[in-house]
């Protein structure tokens, strides 16, 4: 009699363990090392730190080379899960193309921008140099992002903002620029409309059964972060500022349609498309066209032209 009431007790908390475990995995990520500085790009930069809502966020300010120095406007960049301040997306299990630079860096993106503007790279919470232990997958890491924009506003005089993410730092963009009138234009790529949707995407391209994502997505909201409520397609539409949406037709984690339910629910966004790109591929794939349509973009809904403002 007692194994017969041991045996469910014991089935259940195997099951409660198992979600616990499964659910830290998907929301602590790895921390990678840093393996380079805009020194090695032939930058000159900053070191800041900023005291997010997790812990201290360490970054770097890259000063533009232009004349305007400080008056000119800042760009913040930010990563993706599992990334760091140098790297846009690395999992190869998560690429279509083998070929592709794995991790591909900011560099291209970085040079360009920083020839007419400011430009901040940063380690999300629980990545790279930055504190915290968990990932939110969005809304706490857009609470960051307002501290490091006070940072800008107070510290160094920024007038003119704009935020391009990647992925889960596309996320965490759409929820500061629909709280924070003082971002004047966002770039999102590869971002999520329902974070809990790219999860099991993700699961089923590594492999997994779905029912553990589901079971993890249970422990992920024990230990305090409810993925099933993390929806900027809920936020994008507050959003008034110009927005460009960058999708890759051939995304495995990220489906196409979850760009276009972005773009139909947000009132000032672009939508581009490339068919034959991944999940955060674009960069890597188009370099120079990416490089050139992402600053011609930040350049016209900030007013700026060949580095002077309008």
């Amino acid at each position: 009699m007692r194994l017969i009431i041991l045996a469910p007790l014991a089935i259940a908390v195997t099951i409660a363990v198992a979600g616990l475990l499964i659910g830290y995995k998907l929301i602590a990520p790895e921390r990678r090392s840093l393996t380079a500085t805009p020194k090695a790009w032939g930058l000159q930069f900053e070191e800041f730190s900023v005291r997010g809502t997790a812990g201290t966020l360490r970054g770097w300010l890259i000063p533009t080379t232009s004349a305007r120095g400080r008056e000119a406007p800042f760009r913040i960049l930010v990563h993706g899960y599992g990334e760091n301040r140098v790297s846009v997306y690395s999992s190869p299990r998560l690429r279509i193309d083998a070929d592709i630079p794995c991790p591909f860096t900011m560099e291209p993106l970085v040079k360009s921008l920083a020839r007419w503007a400011n430009v901040i790279l940063y380690d999300q919470r629980a990545h790279g140099e930055s504190e915290g232990r968990l990932s939110t997958f969005g809304p706490g890491e857009g609470e960051d992002i307002h501290r490091i924009v006070d940072y800008l506003v107070e510290e160094a005089g920024a007038e003119k903002i704009a935020l391009v993410g990647w992925s889960m730092g596309g996320a965490a963009a759409i929820f500061e620029a629909a709280d924070d009138p003082r971002v004047d234009a966002l770039v999102v790529d590869s971002s999520y409309a329902v974070a809990s949707d790219p999860i099991e995407n993700a699961a089923r391209r590594m492999g997994y059964p779905i029912w553990l994502m589901t079971l993890g997505k249970w422990g992920a909201r024990f230990l305090g972060v409810d993925l099933t409520k993390v929806r900027p397609i809920d936020q994008i539409g507050r959003i008034a500022q110009p927005i460009l949406i960058i999708q890759g037709q051939r995304d495995p984690v990220v489906p196409v349609e979850q760009a276009q339910r972005l773009q139909a629910t947000a009132p000032n966004a672009q939508l581009w498309i490339l068919p034959d790109s991944g999940h955060c591929e674009a960069i890597a794939r188009h370099t120079e066209e990416y490089v050139n349509r992402v600053g011609d973009f930040l350049r016209g809904a900030l007013g700026v032209e060949g580095g002077i403002e309008k």
